[in-house]
């Protein structure tokens, strides 16, 4: 019976008193916004790049032309196709010089862009980028390809494309890996070359030995080749990443601010209106509520009051750090863990304990007022 007595009593307060309310609701939306905008960008970044490393993880070092590392990475996080040529030499030099390093090789050549697709040529033989992530296991014949998801659905599931005035068969499809190869075309090197005056490859991919340091492998390629770049795929977002934790460091300051501004708004505001509601109080103790029963609808009002504006918050911010990678920073791998979702609980935690703290900081001026001085006010 007191506790519905205590929600009736709530609401109606709240009701009587919106703009009082709402300037409590404004500070902890944007604090629990903040704080979790802050902990799931970085979330889902990462947990988007570990899964795209896990698809497209069968190398472990990309070899690009020097000044090139940007633009590949662009393709494989953007699914921005920018041809660029590196000369053969490299890949068999690379091949011969490490072979005792190396377990796979191979490379790709990037054409260029047919309406949004990404045509890049391969050489079946060597090829275990491509190959492990199709949906049916079929060996590429003379002018077939195989395609990306989203280029599939670019080409209306046609069972055939027209490259170079000539139609090339579609025999399988890659599984949607979320990186830019969901949006390209696989066909033979033998095959492009019939077609077109080709002399040159785009990247070198290479898988080392079990028992080789990968890192160290790569820094002796670039340190043997000057006139090329090496990367390692598990660490491709570097950009990204940097960009992430600059976000991250001024995110942390507004945090920080924004806890301290909050505290000393809501104390500010209960300060206000629970002066304004001494006269209630005082009429409230004098049918023979305790000052805990008093705490207790104040309380009950805050929580009423930061409960929605917190969970809002944090959806919000789920939401545009979401948008912010995919549009933004323009990358096509987003995906959101599950585990995200426990930040909406912590924020509300957070808001709640502000909040009850600012309530019982302001009520305990007045808790040792007694009735009669409590009536008094107007």
């Amino acid at each position: 019976m007191i506790k519905r007595l205590l929600l009736e009593l709530s609401i109606r307060n709240i009701n009587r008193r919106k703009l009082r309310f709402l300037l409590v609701f404004i500070p902890i939306f944007i604090l629990t916004f903040i704080f979790t905008y802050l902990l799931v960008i970085s979330q889902i970044f990462l947990y988007s790049l570990n899964e795209l490393s896990l698809k497209i993880g069968q190398a472990d070092i990309v070899v690009v032309p020097m000044g090139s590392l940007v633009e590949n990475e662009d393709f494989l996080l953007e699914g921005n196709l920018r041809p660029f040529k590196l000369n053969p030499v490299f890949y068999d030099k690379i091949k011969n010089q490490f072979k005792d390093e190396i377990e796979r090789i191979t490379y790709q050549i990037y054409l260029e862009n047919l309406d949004g697709i990404a045509l890049i040529a391969i050489d079946p033989r060597t090829d275990f980028i491509v190959k492990p992530l199709l949906e049916k296991k079929v060996e590429l014949g003379e002018f077939e390809a195989y395609v990306g998801a989203k280029a599939f659905e670019k080409l209306g599931g046609k069972d055939s494309v027209e490259i170079y005035s000539k139609k090339f068969r579609i025999v399988s499809k890659l599984k949607e890996t979320g990186s830019g190869l969901d949006y390209a075309i696989f066909v033979r090197v033998d095959d492009i070359k019939k077609l077109k005056d080709i002399d040159y490859i785009s990247v070198i991919y290479i898988r080392a030995k079990p028992e080789v340091d990968s890192e160290i492998l790569a820094y002796k390629i670039e340190n043997v080749f000057v006139q090329v770049d090496t990367a390692h795929l598990t660490k491709m977002g570097k950009k990204i990443k940097k960009s992430i934790n600059d976000l991250n460091n001024i995110l942390k300051f507004m945090f920080l601010i924004s806890i301290i501004l909050c505290i000393l708004l809501i104390y500010n505001i209960y300060s206000i209106i629970i002066n304004e509601r001494r006269k209630e109080i005082g009429i409230l103790k004098g049918l023979g509520a305790s000052n805990k029963d008093v705490l207790k609808l104040l309380l009950l009002e805050g929580f009423l009051v930061c409960s929605p504006a917190s969970i809002f918050g944090s959806v919000v911010a789920i939401i545009l750090s979401y948008l912010t990678l995919l549009k933004f920073f323009k990358l096509i791998f987003v995906k959101i863990p599950v585990t995200v979702f426990i930040f909406v609980p912590l924020s509300l935690l957070i808001s709640i304990t502000i909040t009850f703290l600012g309530i019982y900081i302001t009520f305990s001026k007045i808790r040792r007022f007694d009735i009669l001085s409590l009536l008094k006010s107007i």
